[in-house]
């Protein structure tokens, strides 16, 4: 392409368009319908009241597609972070963007049972006997977790999250789900704290301190204990080997 790469990730590639506008191209052979569910969910969320890019429609370019969205400026809340290193006003910030999103109706969204019991159905069938036995036992625990119509973004973590000044905006739309906002405030924590690292790494033990004192912080600002999330929480880690 002839445009700037200004991003890479592990769907898509994002690059420059004109007049102030990005496409989020997708790799060669990611599923064009998961590239329409995302479009989807982002025209619905166009209306609500929160800070995101506007999106405009699906391009293609030879056989990849992509979506066309506004340019998000700043930097990633992660990158904040590692530049000031404040993890409370981080997780503040993180906090009061999450409850501004939490507050919106999401009745048009797929429910996150749903969402949740699809890849555990993917854990039972694909898995080994350990990871089936896990995934039919999640399965059960997910009929027992509330329900709710909260819009739920379902990719809540630092990288997804942009500041410029005192503004602070949200990208990435796959996972936009209806529910509970105990369900997202659990997968942000799962996200922030509890997703699997490399043992090996260079200073892990570090890096793993540093990620319970911000989900610490997070929790706080959101009034939310570990313990309420607990159930949430062991049905995410499952279904995340089915995703």
């Amino acid at each position: 392409m002839e445009y700037k790469m200004i991003g890479q990730g592990n769907t898509a590639n994002v690059y420059e368009w004109e007049d102030g506008k990005v496409l989020k191209l997708f790799h060669q052979g990611y599923p064009i319908n998961s590239v329409k569910k995302e479009y989807e969910n982002a025209k619905r969320l166009n209306l609500m009241n929160f800070e995101k890019p506007m999106v405009y429609d699906i391009v293609a370019v030879s056989e990849q597609y992509g979506i066309l969205y506004d340019k998000v400026n700043g930097i990633s809340m992660f990158d904040w972070l590692m530049t000031t290193g404040d993890m409370k006003v981080c997780a503040q910030k993180i906090a009061q963007l999450q409850n501004r999103i939490n507050e919106n109706k999401a009745n048009e969204f797929m429910d996150y049972k749903e969402f949740l019991q699809n890849n555990l159905q993917r854990v039972v069938l694909s898995g080994d006997m350990e990871a089936r036995k896990q995934g039919e036992e999640m399965l059960h625990l997910l009929t027992t977790l509330k329900d709710g119509e909260n819009l739920c973004h379902g990719d809540y973590h630092p990288g997804n999250i942009f500041i410029e000044g005192d503004k602070v905006s949200v990208i990435d739309f796959m996972n936009c789900c209806k529910g509970p906002r105990e369900y997202d405030i659990a997968r942000s924590l799962y996200l922030m704290q509890y997703s699997p690292i490399p043992q090996n790494m260079p200073g892990v033990e570090e890096l793993l301190k540093a990620r319970e004192q911000l989900a610490d912080h997070y929790l706080n600002y959101m009034k939310v204990s570990r313990k309420e999330l607990k159930d949430y929480l062991a049905v995410i880690s499952v279904s995340r080997g089915g995703e």
